[in-house]
């Protein structure tokens, strides 16, 4: 078949950047948003397949869930933050461990999220597969409540009462820049994370009962999430939780075909950790906090792995061209362990108590409905994608909702 300049634009577009890009993986691994807007599936074994997805996705957290899986505010997912007298008066040390009592931290969390996926057949079974993602991240209407033994919150006079104090809450959200007059002072714009995959997916067909097994093991290099910039503070009440190490990421997908139009799917992965030195904030005192952490220290991290499951039921073309999908993920990072590089400022015993990056684990509820825009016997297939993703329950994580829209493409060629 003659070879076309539309064809060739096709493949430089999609193959090269599974060639010389590092690139994301699909189940996503960090704190904020942690959801899978596109779930894990299998891919078809067709020679000269290539794909490519594109979504747009508001991603919405006003509370999160603490470590009995209880609905708290967004801040609050390890309990109440010592509010220390040194996050503002520079004069005490590093381990000084006066404090004004303790705060709930509020707010309300935004991302604007650009994902980016592509796949590439090379042959009928083998494949390389490519993604990313940009987000832009905001806290919003950051709110420190001091709050007494009893967990009530002080009114202002009692505030005023107390030496120092109202000053010292002055001080500390200027320092944090939280100004209750704007709403979009805190952000953190990031890339990432990002990984290369190759993977090997087969099809059974011809049985009795069922129309079609499916199978796809994939297999890569995984890079940590990158932060192009943020709000510029001494430190920052956006939580410092997410990976920054290298891993080995491995995952299995397997689906059913029943009655030429119900499938039945699971998927599963694993992410292995490569230990690493970086500088990252670290506690000095016994102390649960995991979001003001005024000090930073260089250590070696040392992440136990990442797993992922999702199951899900698609009924594809239940009505003309329209395909829906209902299922359940789960997602969980098992906790982080740290070998301090200055075991006088920063003791391990005390940065591994109750590191910044502990357990977290979510349960997400997903509908998507995909609308097929192909026309028969064309090789651009284009389609659109709906989907809510809702978080049904977690632990010490953000109770992210996220609303998302997606363009796809499946291109066949034959030349």
């Amino acid at each position: 078949m003659k070879i076309t300049k539309f064809k060739i634009i096709i493949l430089i577009c999609l193959i090269a950047p599974c060639l010389y890009e590092t690139i994301l993986f699909s189940m996503d691994t960090t704190f904020q948003n942690p959801t899978n807007i596109n779930f894990l599936l299998p891919r078809f074994a067709r020679q000269n397949l290539s794909t490519f997805d594109f979504a747009v996705s508001d991603n919405i957290a006003i509370k999160s869930f603490d470590n009995q899986g209880n609905s708290v505010p967004l801040l609050n997912f390890a309990g109440n933050q010592e509010l220390f007298k040194r996050f503002v008066n520079h004069s005490l040390p590093y381990n000084d461990e006066q404090t004004f009592g303790t705060a709930i931290m509020s707010g309300k969390y935004q991302g604007l999220r650009y994902d980016f996926k592509i796949y590439q057949n090379i042959g009928s079974h083998f494949f390389l597969s490519a993604s990313t993602n940009i987000l832009y991240a905001k806290l919003k209407n950051v709110l420190i409540t001091p709050v007494n033994a009893n967990n009530i919150a002080l009114t202002q006079e009692e505030i005023n009462a107390i030496n120092g104090f109202s000053t010292y809450l002055t001080e500390l959200n200027t320092m944090l820049n939280i100004n209750q007059d704007s709403t979009d002072t805190i952000f953190a714009d990031s890339v990432g994370p990002t990984l290369a995959m190759m993977g090997y997916t087969n099809s059974f067909q011809n049985f009795e009962r069922i129309d079609f097994i499916d199978f796809t093991f994939q297999a890569g290099l995984y890079a940590p999430k990158h932060i192009i910039q943020a709000t510029p503070a001494p430190f920052s009440p956006i939580p410092f939780t997410d990976i920054v190490n290298l891993g080995i990421p491995i995952t299995l997908s397997t689906s059913i075909g029943l009655y030429d139009w119900l499938n039945l799917a699971t998927s599963a992965g694993t992410i292995f950790f490569i230990p690493t030195d970086k500088i990252i904030p670290l506690n000095t005192t016994q102390t649960t906090n995991r979001v003001l952490i005024n000090q930073q220290g260089s250590c070696t991290i040392k992440p136990q792995p990442f797993i992922y499951w999702n199951g899900y039921l698609q009924a594809e073309q239940i009505i003309p061209r329209i395909t829906l999908l209902v299922g359940f993920s789960y997602a969980k990072q098992f906790a982080t362990t740290y070998q301090t590089q200055d075991p006088i400022k920063f003791p391990n015993e005390i940065i591994n108590q109750s590191p910044t990056m502990n357990s977290w684990s979510i349960g997400n509820f997903t509908a998507t409905a995909e609308l097929d825009l192909s026309k028969s016997y064309h090789t651009v297939l284009p389609r659109i994608k709906f989907m809510y993703v809702c978080p049904v329950w977690g632990t010490s994580i953000f109770k992210t909702y996220v609303y998302a829209g997606n363009f796809g493409i499946d291109c066949i060629y034959d030349f």
